[in-house]
């Protein structure tokens, strides 16, 4: 009986998951992009409205990078007096999620959907077959 090692197996296995890769990564990219979208929704949905123009709700979106998205806002405020050296504006989103008097709900919000992203995922690669 042939001895088959570790090492042996994790080839094998890896063989697998890169033939899985090409063969299906256009329904992954197609898939994720579904999901990035999804979550945008749902964050711009549970955002909270703010008194200027621009509201942070409408400034949700997502980047595109080979197997991932990014999903993230682009509401920027001023920085305060005393920062004011520094160039830029502070991204809201980390006011609001880390700030001292921050109400997070990105991370619940992506904690409370994760279940609905991933059925979608699953729902959209099956429909792409």
């Amino acid at each position: 009986m042939a001895s088959v090692s570790e090492a042996d197996i994790r080839n094998q296995f890896d063989k697998i998951i890169s033939a899985y890769k090409k063969e299906f990564s256009a329904q992954i990219e197609l898939s994720l992009t579904e999901c990035g979208k999804r979550l945008s929704t749902i964050l711009s949905e549970r955002s909270p409205i703010g008194q200027s123009p621009d509201h942070f709700k409408d400034q949700w979106g997502w980047k595109t990078y080979r197997r991932a998205r990014y999903v993230g806002n682009t509401k920027v405020v001023n920085r305060p007096e005393g920062l004011s050296h520094q160039k830029g504006g502070i991204p809201l989103s980390s006011l609001l999620e880390h700030g001292m008097w921050g109400k997070p709900f990105i991370e619940d919000t992506w904690r409370s959907s994760e279940h609905e992203i991933y059925a979608l995922f699953v729902r959209k690669m099956e429909e792409l077959k």
